[in-house]
């Protein structure tokens, strides 16, 4: 679509905008120095993202009759129903600033300092851009805006979890963020994917003749939800260091290169730099107790006259 050639650059740059103009000054309102700056404002961006296009997802498929969480019977049969039926407008736009919005940030993670995940992070999002133009030539656009819808909504509570923690509000904004991205996760991602693959592989083929391309969306939505898997293995260490260890610590913390994160490095610098003051004024008093006083000083003066 010439869409893209728009979407493209425009998300490039607005990502590249909101990091450097719009988020830094937040993060320093709320106290946030140093390398976490940037974490915070790209989550930030993110957070904008992943929130406008839920709710622009959410209006494009709330009255869909393929569309259910999860999906029941009926929606299975209509996801297959009517195959090679045009995409109406609004899923049109859905899908190309998606497009434009992966092919963005595919560059940025390539081009960026690299994630200790970022293999895991290229796959997510070589897979994902396959799938959306996979399904859009396949007529398999009501898979493919589905996928992306029960997607989107869950990184909104994963920006926020991660905001929450560079801000030091664990208590008051942090854990409830945190609870409600597990429950999200668990129940879109770890629920509501499965059920879709297994319609891919089950019902959509009975109801429409394109058995290829049905087979090649079910693989595509497997190792999608192998990621997954993965990534909620990370998670549940998160919940057991919280809630049995008694450690918080990022969301998803052990993906990030730079982790420990600035926060917890300047916490060191300033525990390194305060041992050295009170060396210092430990082998400053232990120099005064080995010199004679000053009043002894004066009193063996006036002995000796």
């Amino acid at each position: 679509s010439s869409d893209l050639l728009i979407f493209i650059p425009m998300f490039f740059f607005l990502r590249k905008f909101c990091k450097a103009l719009v988020f830094p000054p937040v993060a320093r309102y709320f106290g946030i120095t140093g390398k976490v700056v940037p974490k915070f404002s790209y989550q930030g961006w993110l957070l904008l993202f992943y929130t406008t296009s839920t709710i622009y997802g959410y209006i494009c498929l709330h009255d869909k009759p393929w569309v259910s969480y999860p999906l029941g019977e009926s929606q299975k049969r209509e996801m297959g129903l009517n195959f090679r039926s045009t995409a109406h407008n609004e899923i049109v736009w859905y899908y190309s600033y998606q497009i434009g919005f992966f092919f963005a940030e595919l560059y940025a993670i390539c081009t960026e300092t690299k994630r200790s995940d970022f293999l895991e992070y290229l796959i997510h999002h070589i897979v994902t851009l396959y799938l959306m133009i996979f399904s859009w030539a396949a007529y398999e656009h009501r898979v493919g805006s589905y996928v992306l819808i029960i997607h989107d909504a869950v990184d909104i509570f994963l920006c926020l979890s991660k905001m929450a923690h560079y801000i030091k509000v664990r208590d008051l904004v942090m854990f409830p963020t945190f609870i409600s991205f597990v429950v999200s996760y668990a129940f879109f991602r770890m629920f509501c994917l499965p059920v879709l693959s297994y319609e891919l592989l089950t019902v959509t083929r009975f109801e429409h003749s394109n058995f290829a391309s049905s087979m090649l969306g079910f693989i595509l939505a497997f190792v999608l939800q192998a990621l997954h898997v993965f990534w909620f293995y990370l998670i549940l260490r998160v919940i057991y260091k919280m809630f049995v260890v008694g450690v918080n610590e990022d969301v998803r913390s052990d993906e990030d290169e730079d982790e420990p994160s600035a926060m917890v490095k300047e916490k060191k610098e300033d525990a390194a730099e305060a041992a050295s003051i009170n060396a210092k004024k430990d082998a400053l008093s232990r120099k005064n107790s080995n010199s004679p006083s000053r009043h002894a000083k004066k009193a063996a003066v006036k002995k000796e006259d």
